[in-house]
């Protein structure tokens, strides 16, 4: 098949180290994918947090609301 026995011998050296240069890629973008998921992960909880505090603060100005209402109505 091969006239020259060592070229089929480079070709497999030479797509060994492409198979580990791809599998090192391939790493480093999997951490990178892991870091950015963790970063997003964290950005949503703030975020779910952010929310529950404005939903409470909002639920805590329509109590006032209503409060300062019945006491305008009191003092009619």
């Amino acid at each position: 098949m091969f006239r020259n026995g060592s070229w089929g011998v480079e070709m497999l050296e030479q797509a060994i180290k492409d198979y580990k240069r791809v599998i090192g890629q391939v790493k480093r973008l999997n951490r990178r994918l892991e870091t950015e998921t963790n970063l997003l992960a964290k950005q949503r909880k703030i975020l779910e947090d952010l929310n529950t505090e404005t939903m409470n603060q909002l639920r805590l100005a329509a109590a006032n609301l209503e409060a300062s209402k019945k006491i305008m109505k009191g003092t009619e």
